[in-house]
């Protein structure tokens, strides 16, 4: 759905800007980012990433169609890719007979990065608020109550100065 929002969008914008109506040269970028975000969720290859690369086919080929009726493809120089591929589900990998083990985010220890934050800030409880891959979720109220440093704890903690 989002890619199909960004879509209409990016019509508009063609439509609305004029784009390649003119001698002078247009450049117009569309990031279709839901394969990223679904990949991040599902993994590679789940049902909810093959459904969405099928959709993803369709939205490029309404886009050629769009752009070839509005512009002429033969005058278009169109440009794809991607910001990273992904490695195949462990249960998958497990199935061509690869040793593999998954582990999730609860099966996690938290304690050497809970440690080195009580040891850095001298706290007497987490400033880890909670965990939801890939993110994790600081206790804003203790910084601000403790004053401390939100860049100084989240480089601590793990988050690499992510605003979370």
């Amino acid at each position: 759905m989002v890619d199909e929002l960004t879509l209409d969008f990016a019509k508009t914008v063609v439509t609305n800007e004029q784009l390649g109506q003119d001698d002078i040269t247009d450049y117009l970028s569309v990031s279709f980012s839901s394969t990223d975000y679904v990949g991040h969720i599902f993994g590679p290859s789940s049902l909810e990433a093959e459904d969405n690369m099928l959709r993803l086919d369709r939205t490029l080929a309404n886009l050629l169609k769009f752009i070839n009726k509005k512009v002429v493809l033969d005058n278009t120089l169109i440009v794809l890719s991607a910001d990273h591929g992904a490695a195949k589900a462990p249960a998958y990998l497990s199935l061509l007979v690869m040793k593999t083990k998954a582990v999730t985010p609860k099966e996690w220890d938290k304690k050497p990065s809970i440690e080195v934050l009580k040891k850095k800030f001298s706290f007497d409880r987490s400033l880890i608020k909670s965990y939801f891959h890939p993110y994790i979720y600081l206790n804003r109220d203790l910084i601000a109550e403790r004053k401390l440093s939100l860049t100084q704890v989240q480089k601590s903690s793990g988050c690499g100065g992510i605003n979370i």
